[in-house]
């Protein structure tokens, strides 16, 4: 089996605790550097996966590395996920990020066949 199948695979049986852990860090919306308890969940996500998570990277305290394994194949991902202080509505009022808003969909529309 090549690599693309087994990360394809691998993400699969992951992929409810995954969707949980991105409606969880919606749900709890926090702006730009003041992301701690996403980080937080992210790392803790990621140490129950088996990686070795480092917090604090390049003096940012919300930046998280994990590494597994000692193999020659690396993978960054780098994820956004701060919401912005207040939205604005087309009538000129704000409104939280929360409240009302919708979570991420449980589709992957941009899944592909690797056929």
């Amino acid at each position: 089996m090549d690599l693309l199948h087994s990360a394809d695979r691998s993400v699969d049986a992951a992929r409810e605790e995954l969707i949980d852990l991105s409606h969880a860090i919606h749900a709890d919306a926090e702006v730009g550097f003041e992301e701690h308890t996403s980080s937080q969940r992210v790392a803790d996500a990621l140490q129950a996966a088996g990686f070795a998570v480092t917090h604090g990277i390049g003096d940012l305290d919300t930046a998280v590395v994990a590494e597994f394994g000692d193999g020659p194949l690396t993978v960054a991902i780098c994820a956004e996920y701060d919401a912005l202080p207040a939205s604005v509505t087309p009538a000129g009022t704000t409104s939280s990020p929360r409240p009302g808003s919708a979570p991420p969909s449980r589709s992957r529309p941009w899944r592909t066949s690797w056929g």
